[in-house]
């Protein structure tokens, strides 16, 4: 889960004042921290870099009544009690146990933490039980107080507590008539992405969309101007100098191999000029004007398949001319009166290799890699648009359920290309804030982020649903926040989501938070606290669904294995936005 990126895109840093506190404004580098030596040390690395670094001191005050100070005052002697780190000859037995004893120790600090993102992972060095680091996960808000019982052999952090996005895949396989069925990979061939939807079965104007991570902004169609087929100046033209001729001393062969190469220079630029007058390539760029006002995506997926089609052809012809140049060395052969390394020279001069810079040379200097990069990008988000995005838009989408159940966060651009287009009144959503300078409550003013309509997005409110549980973390809640900020038409249905907000970005960007290795412990640090609209923190807590259903035992074990078993949050969501009009 922790995989996945925010950026900072919302917070304006010109609108932040300097906060009311007078704590220690000096910044430090936490990276520069020298590797610990005990595990009080270590204790004492983790509690300076958190003092500095963490967002949410404050409401851990509040809300828990966490003092900091007295986590110091009570760990740092139990650590210092603790004497076989870094001992070679330490008994082993013993070793284990204050291994162990420290695992739970940094447990009980970080775990009852708000901060839903917050991951630390320590790599403790006890040389008496392994040649190599032993490394402990931690992550807040687990519900598991066994996880690290056998640590550092067979222990695992990871908890089922909600359906699987697999689980609920097989059940809307059923329901819907899918027309939507993208799946990224990655050269190993794992999934990287993957989305689905389709309008209900039982139900035609209600769609349904679900999405495992937040990464529609790769498939979002910025355009731009239309691609322009170049017409090169005399200076431009590649020339027969690019080639090495006299190494070829046969002037039959020399002259073969200049007329070869003006003809393929001549058939890359009179071929393009044909397609630069012709019909399909007027069409081509009507049809990005039209999609730039309306985004209609088929039209212009037509004409870009036609346009392909002219340079195929182009492509046919140069593959061809190459085909060319090893019949006539075969030809040459056969004459006694030519020499063979002349023979040989050729196919050295105008080999493969040469032909083809000079090929992609000229789909440079002709602009053409503009085109067969948006024509790329056209086809992988086609699916998207025509059946989804255009829908919306158009009003062929009269109900709409989101499943964030099992999504895991992403691209917080995502929030400009996708959800913006549910959205039909600009509204306050959220606030955000930073720490200023190393001091604990340090923190800069709450700062409002904004949602506002899409140029694309639905003409009119119509009744949303939007399905979360334990997992839906990150964005799928700053996107709920966005939608529900909308109205009553939105409703959210199922589980409390994670409780995971706050603000993920690189670590020179502001004072709070940090991402990377500090000694031997590495942190997974947010660096923004996040607030509701309502002006509260719900980090550690999660959005309240307005439909609150527990996922069943039955559900979160036996969901898309038994036919029997039926999906109680979608049923219980499809039912109110069917009374919804």
């Amino acid at each position: 889960m922790k995989n996945y990126y925010i950026s900072i895109l919302f917070l304006f840093l010109g609108s932040i004042q300097f906060s009311c506190t007078q704590d220690d404004t000096v910044i430090e580098e936490p990276s520069r921290k020298a590797l610990p030596t005990s595990y009080a040390e270590t204790f004492q690395l983790l509690w300076d870099v958190m003092d500095k670094r963490y967002n949410y001191f404050y409401e851990e005050k509040i809300r828990n009544g966490l003092d900091w100070d007295e986590v110091y005052r009570e760990y740092y002697p139990k650590f210092a009690k603790l004497s076989t780190y870094g001992d070679k000859q330490a008994n082993k037995e013993l070793a284990l146990q204050e291994l162990r004893l420290a695992v739970d120790y940094f447990y009980e600090i970080i775990n009852p933490l708000i901060d839903r993102h917050l991951n630390i992972s320590i790599s403790f060095n006890i040389p008496s039980l392994s040649n190599f680091p032993l490394k402990a996960f931690y992550q807040t808000g687990m519900t598991d107080k066994d996880a690290y019982k056998d640590f550092p052999y067979n222990y695992s952090v990871q908890e089922k507590t909600a359906v699987g996005r697999g689980q609920i895949r097989r059940v809307m396989e059923t329901k819907i008539n899918r027309d939507i069925n993208i799946a990224d990979k990655n050269e190993e061939g794992n999934v990287t992405f993957s989305a689905y939807g389709g309008f209900l079965k039982s139900d035609p104007d209600v769609y349904y969309f679900s999405f495992g991570s937040f990464s529609l902004t790769n498939r979002d169609l910025n355009i731009g101007s239309a691609f322009e087929i170049k017409e090169l100046t005399p200076s431009l033209v590649p020339t027969v100098s690019l080639f090495p001729l006299d190494v070829i001393k046969n002037e039959e062969v020399r002259n073969y191999a200049t007329d070869f190469i003006d003809r393929f220079v001549a058939t890359w630029i009179g071929t393009l000029g044909e397609i630069r007058s012709s019909e399909k390539y007027t069409s081509y760029k009507q049809a990005v004007a039209i999609f730039q006002e309306t985004e209609k995506i088929t039209p212009l997926k037509e004409a870009s398949d036609e346009l392909a089609i002219e340079f195929e052809h182009l492509f046919d012809t140069i593959n061809e001319m190459l085909e060319e140049i090893i019949l006539v060395q075969q030809n040459l052969a056969l004459n006694p009166a030519i020499d063979q390394l002349d023979i040989n020279n050729l196919g050295e001069v105008i080999n493969a290799n040469r032909l083809f810079n000079l090929h992609r040379k000229l789909s440079v200097l002709h602009g053409l890699q503009s085109f067969f990069k948006t024509q790329e990008k056209i086809n992988s988000a086609y699916e998207l648009y025509r059946n989804f995005y255009n829908k919306l838009t158009d009003g062929t989408i009269k109900k709409l359920i989101v499943d964030f159940r099992g999504n895991t966060g992403g691209m917080v651009l995502d929030l400009r290309t996708f959800v913006e287009r549910f959205i039909t009144e600009e509204k306050v959503y959220s606030y955000q804030r930073t720490k200023e300078g190393n001091g604990r409550f340090n923190y800069t003013p709450w700062v409002a982020n904004t949602i506002a309509p899409h140029p694309f997005g639905i003409p009119q409110k119509i009744p949303i649903a939007l399905l979360t549980n334990k997992i839906s973390i990150s964005m799928p809640e700053m996107s709920t926040m966005a939608i529900k900020s909308q109205g009553s038409h939105v409703i959210s249905v199922g589980d409390y989501t994670r409780g995971g907000t706050a603000i993920l970005g690189g670590n020179d960007s502001m004072n709070g938070g940090y991402i990377g290795d500090v000694g031997n412990i590495n942190f997974y640090m947010p660096l923004m606290a996040t607030r509701d609209a309502s002006k509260n923190v719900i980090e550690g807590i999660g959005i309240k669904p307005d439909i609150h259903i527990l996922p069943t035992e039955e559900e979160i074990f036996g969901l898309g294995e038994n036919p029997e078993i039926k999906d109680s949050v979608f049923e219980a969501a499809l039912l109110e936005i069917s009374k919804m009009n």
